[in-house]
């Protein structure tokens, strides 16, 4: 488990860490924020010690009776807030840029005296040298004040936001990009995640926005010969997107800001991509961005299971202008503007089924046209720091077997792709899931260029078909590529 702010909050079913949490995820924060849902349950299932050890940031809510308990049993201090305290002193005193915010909750004074030797006592009995300075550390980090009552949870929760951690983190978040996959760092910055539950397609809106974004204009101006280039559809350019938590059900609601771009463009800012130092644009743009300015197609990444337990992986033909010849998922499509359903009927990105038919769309044009049966689970949206692409990633269930996607395949009249496929089994010869043969191949596909884009989507396959994130971690350091 990972966490970059740890939330000390020993509140019974108060709200207020779990709000704070909530709007970290609203306003696409990329920093894990760890809580106790209930002291005693929380605290003792996980490990404060190595939660707080990596983390950057602690955030302290001190009620009234923050301090009550921190001395019982005498010798054996068993309050896991009190033990949670000792850890973030420990950190503190190791590690001077590790960052300390106190909330006063429902109280109008800071730590009172009697209140200030308790901790001090509680720090002694655990040998922390210097007690008294250490309190300070506690009592006066950027102290606020806040009333559950009667006070405003965003104008709590905005400066916090800020405060939590140093720009350093961000900075190599956005070069870098915020995801790995198990131990290996990709170019991936995860902007919604549903592990659980799944990011359902009809919580994904579309709004077309009229600004004026000067990069395409200028893309647009640049010299370059494209008379050649005969595929001209209208695509899908992110702009910038915005997460909204349902309350009561806790789904993510997900509304991507667009502008329409012509496939030709798209293709001119590939070409040009070096010439506009893209890649650096590309770094400099994190959560506080208003606008992604990158002319790049916003598509579909997603991973084909079959009935027999394969998964699809795919290689590029070498006639392929972008990544020719690499090793990928099974599904990496742009999404158009409109297309035609299944049975016929036209759709648009205004249609409340757009995301189902496009999904359906892509699994017709690249794997085959029997797609009446296809379970669709969407995990996330993601942006490949590389390219400069956004995906919606995630899994396709199939009741077809690896032997009838391939006969289907050959036979199908959309050839322009002209991939190769490869399935490879997620199970032994049992029935039983095992990653031997994925943990085969995947050096060789690392090795011939797999991006990250597709390792994102190998994660969520995994965990769909049962494999945990200790699984992976433990199966990526054994990879040699």
């Amino acid at each position: 488990m990972h966490t970059d702010v740890f939330v000390c909050y020993r509140r019974y079913s108060a709200q207020t860490a779990k709000l704070f949490k909530k709007y970290v995820l609203q306003h696409n924060i990329n920093a894990e924020i760890w809580y106790s849902d209930s002291e005693v349950y929380g605290n003792y299932k996980n490990d404060p010690h190595a939660l707080i050890t990596e983390a950057e940031c602690a955030i302290i809510f001190i009620d009234p009776d923050f301090t009550h308990s921190f001395l019982d049993q005498n010798k054996n201090i068993e309050c896991i807030t009190a033990i949670e305290i000792v850890e973030i002193i420990k950190k503190k005193m190791l590690d001077d840029s590790f960052r300390i915010i106190t909330i006063y909750v429902d109280r109008s004074s800071a730590l009172s005296e009697e209140e200030s030797n308790v901790i001090c006592t509680l720090l002694r009995h655990h040998q922390v040298e210097k007690a008294e300075e250490a309190v300070k550390f506690i009592s006066q980090s950027n102290a606020v004040f806040f009333s559950t009552a009667k006070d405003d949870e965003d104008e709590l929760f905005f400066p916090i936001s800020r405060q939590m951690l140093s720009d350093d983190y961000y900075s190599k978040n956005a070069t870098y990009g915020n995801y790995y996959f198990g131990v290996i760092p990709t170019s991936i910055d995860v902007v919604i995640w549903d592990s659980l539950k799944n990011l359902y397609s009809g919580n994904i809106y579309f709004e077309n926005t009229p600004m004026v974004i000067p990069l395409y204009k200028r893309i647009e101006r640049t010299r370059s010969n494209l008379t050649y280039e005969e595929q001209n559809n209208t695509m899908i350019s992110l702009v910038g997107v915005d997460i909204v938590l349902n309350d009561e059900t806790e789904e993510k609601i997900l509304s991507v800001r667009y502008q329409k771009i012509d496939y030709k463009l798209f293709y001119k800012t590939l070409k040009l991509w070096d010439q506009f130092e893209l890649n650096k644009q590309i770094a400099a743009y994190d959560w506080r961005s208003e606008i992604y300015q990158i002319p790049n197609a916003m598509g579909l990444a997603f991973m084909v299971i079959t009935s027999d337990k394969k998964m699809l992986f795919t290689r590029r033909s070498e006639k392929r202008r972008v990544r020719s010849g690499e090793y990928d998922c099974s599904i990496v499509e742009g999404l158009k503007i409109s297309g035609t359903a299944p049975n016929g009927e036209y759709y648009d990105i205004n249609h409340e089924n757009y995301v189902d038919y496009e999904i359906h769309r892509a699994f017709r044009e690249e794997i085959c046209t029997l797609d009446e049966n296809i379970d669709i689970r969407i995990y996330g949206l993601v942006c490949d720091k590389e390219y400069g692409q956004w995906n919606l990633v995630g899994v396709i269930m199939t009741d077809l077997s690896s032997e009838e996607i391939k006969y289907s395949h050959s036979v199908r009249d959309d050839t322009y792709e002209d991939n190769e496929m490869e399935f490879i089994s997620y199970s032994d010869d049992n029935g039983v899931i095992s990653l031997s043969q994925i943990e085969h191949r995947l050096p060789v596909f690392l090795g011939k260029g797999f991006w990250g884009m597709a390792l994102t989507v190998v994660n969520a396959a995994l965990n769909c078909v049962g494999f945990s994130q200790s699984d992976i971690i433990e199966m990526t350091k054994r990879l040699h590529y």
